[in-house]
């Protein structure tokens, strides 16, 4: 099958800045070497709890948000692209690149 988008070591970490000079403290690992593939033609479902990544793993890979590191590839495994290909890469694949969000009223029916 062929891999439409693989990830390697795919990192992505946020600064935890404390004080009045907001002074780095620490970071947050919100992904932190995730390597997956997706294949033509298959589905993939991401579950986890709440703030485990989901989210974040999801912006990185389409380039909503940047990488601290790793690599993502995009019907090209293994070829490494630098920063300014990937970003022409993602704008050229804009439209097959989206993010789905679907929200649901929960509610509890008494009979």
């Amino acid at each position: 099958m062929k891999v439409l988008v693989e990830t390697r070591n795919l990192k992505t970490h946020f600064a935890i800045l404390k004080g009045i000079l907001r002074r780095p403290a620490g970071a947050v690992r919100a992904v932190d070497g995730i390597d997956l593939a997706i294949e033509q033609g298959h589905w993939m479902g991401l579950v986890g709890e709440s703030g485990c990544g989901k989210t974040t793993l999801g912006k990185t890979i389409i380039r909503l948000m940047p990488p601290t590191s790793g690599h993502i590839y995009f019907d090209t495994p293994g070829k490494i692209k630098d920063e300014i290909d990937l970003l022409e890469e993602t704008s050229a694949n804009a439209k097959r690149l989206q993010t789905l969000r679907r929200e649901y009223d929960l509610a509890i029916y008494s009979n």
